[in-house]
């Protein structure tokens, strides 16, 4: 029963938004945006661009950085969900009801670090370029960077501490995965393509998070301690910072692709 009324609630607070067309609070530019991109147009002029197909996608080094970014940030995830609680009563000694507070603490902090650096985000492409800059790439290093502080977990001298340093972790996260797919978005000139990219970062992703829990448990037989799962999750952050900041730095269009609109932009030889 309380599953179905907050399902019911979510579904009826969809009468509160309004059509892109018919709400005053967007601006005309983001409106014009996602009505072009409603329509099937993957530029800013609204001009149709056909898919390109996963196959010709895979040959850009871009859908493999956003994808191997997913899974640096990914991984992370996966071990505090898998591994956190365990961390906490083994390693922390805390008792089940107590670790399950401290559990709970960060991901409430990560909500209201997340919107915020969402928000960023938006404001930063607003005056560096617009969207199809790429610059979201910048954001995302930063809050991979900001994530990586999980480096710092085998040094938390108190609850206090570990749990801010966990809010900033799962912040640096969930920001970190919402603007990877924002800049898919970003740097996807076909709209028609849009999910087939999407399905390969999550399974990019979601390779690195299956292996998060079994790794860990590895490393944590093997060591007699959990510091060295934690700094091998904060060596990726730092890794997906990097690849995303050098790997993303082009819109998803094929080499072929390329090659054609360079022969026709080119001036034809008498």
């Amino acid at each position: 029963m309380p599953a179905a009324s907050v399902s019911f609630g979510c579904w009826l607070g969809t009468f509160f938004y309004g059509k892109p067309e018919d709400v005053k609070w967007l601006s005309n530019q983001e409106r014009k945006t996602i009505l072009d991109s409603r329509s099937g147009g993957g530029k800013a002029d609204g001009a149709a661009v056909a898919p390109y197909g996963l196959k010709r996608l895979l040959k850009t080094p871009t859908l493999w950085g956003l994808a191997l970014t997913q899974g640096c940030n990914v991984y992370t995830q996966y071990l505090f969900l898998t591994w956190l609680p365990s961390y906490l009563q083994q390693e922390r000694h805390l008792t089940l009801e107590k670790s399950g507070l401290v559990t709970a603490i960060p991901y409430a902090a990560a909500v209201v670090l997340c919107i915020g650096l969402g928000k960023l985000s938006d404001w930063y492409l607003t005056r560096g370029g617009g969207v199809n800059s790429g610059k979201r790439r910048n954001v995302i290093a930063i809050s991979m960077l900001i994530a990586s502080c999980i480096l710092l977990v085998p040094f938390a001298d108190s609850t206090a501490s570990l749990v801010l340093i966990s809010s900033l972790t799962l912040a640096g996260i969930a920001s970190s995965t919402s603007l990877n797919f924002s800049l898919l978005n970003d740097l996807l000139p076909s709209a028609g393509d849009v999910g087939r990219a999407v399905a390969f970062i999550v399974v990019g992703g979601n390779l690195f998070g299956v292996a998060a829990p079994i790794v860990t448990g590895y490393v944590v037989q093997a060591t007699g301690s959990y510091n060295w799962a934690f700094m091998i999750a904060g060596i990726l952050l730092v890794a997906g910072a990097v690849i995303a900041l050098n790997v993303t730095r082009k819109p998803m269009v094929p080499a072929t692709v390329e090659t054609e609109l360079h022969l026709e932009m080119s001036p034809q030889k008498a």
